[in-house]
């Protein structure tokens, strides 16, 4: 690992999160110390900017890339920029072949929340959502009615799809998407996200190393799910949580302690705080 290290670009859920969804105290101290070191913080995630902000505060990083690289925020200057986004095509496309599995599905459209799920599928869809409730609840109670039909979303674009199901079921739907036009991931064995081709957390980590003139060497990156792969790549150094999947583990150059032990802000003070 290169001593040089001048930007530190993190995962949010199951990386710098705990089970509750919240970093610790002690999580959140290490950021503002790494800050007032002169290293540069990047929050990594797929989430939205807004979540983000809420749940990790303000004033502990400087760029945010929300749904896994979609869009980018500078925030010491307050500006951001975005990269591809699904059309209205693509979200039709993808709408329907998830109604060919037994899965449900949302994406986010303006505002709001769009769930669905083929019709025969239900059922199942409801038990899905009842046990992921945690991730589904994005914002208020929108997403109470499910779609059976994309007509009837009133849908333009979006920024990805996330997918739930069974991770055989996603695998399959993984090997029919059309990797011309689309990127899709996995977060967790139970939980798939398609975004349009080349949108990725690499792609983003490599922009904003690019704005501040830093290399590869001067950067480490540490996530949990395979959608932070590329992030990896893109790092002179990638460090995988101990609860993290496997594939994550096996390219990474080193495994740290889980996310509920804060492995993450551990690693970081140990080594470059003293």
């Amino acid at each position: 690992m290169d001593k040089d290290i001048r930007l530190v670009s993190m995962d949010l859920d199951g990386t710098l999160f705990q089970r509750n969804g919240l970093p610790s105290a002690y999580t959140k101290d290490v950021l503002r110390r790494l800050r007032e070191h002169g290293i540069l913080v990047m929050i990594n995630s797929g989430r939205p900017i807004f979540s983000v902000r809420q749940r990790v505060g303000e004033g502990l990083y400087d760029y945010v890339s929300t749904r896994n690289g979609q869009e980018i925020f500078d925030e010491k200057n307050h500006t951001s920029w975005a990269n591809a986004v699904l059309s209205e095509k693509d979200v039709r496309e993808l709408f329907d072949l998830c109604l060919q599995y037994p899965v449900m599905f949302n994406c986010f459209y303006e505002d709001h929340t769009v769930l669905g799920c083929a019709r025969k599928y239900q059922p199942a869809a409801l038990l899905v959502r009842k046990a992921m409730n945690h991730r589904w609840k994005i914002r208020r109670e929108e997403q109470s009615l499910l779609y059976h039909r994309f007509e009837d979303t009133g849908i333009q674009g979006a920024a990805k799809i996330c997918v739930a199901g069974l991770h055989h079921t996603l695998k399959k739907m993984d090997q029919k998407l059309d990797q011309a036009r689309f990127h899709g991931v996995f977060v967790g064995l139970q939980w798939y996200e398609v975004m349009a081709a080349g949108v990725s957390k690499g792609k983003a980590l490599r922009q904003v190393m690019e704005k501040e003139g830093l290399t590869r060497q001067q950067c480490i990156a540490i996530g949990d799910g395979e959608n932070d792969l590329d992030m990896l790549a893109a790092s002179g150094y990638g460090l995988a949580m101990s609860n993290g999947m496997d594939a994550l583990k096996k390219a990474s150059d080193e495994v740290i302690g889980s996310n509920e032990e804060d492995g993450a802000a551990h690693w970081l003070e140990e080594h470059l705080l003293k």
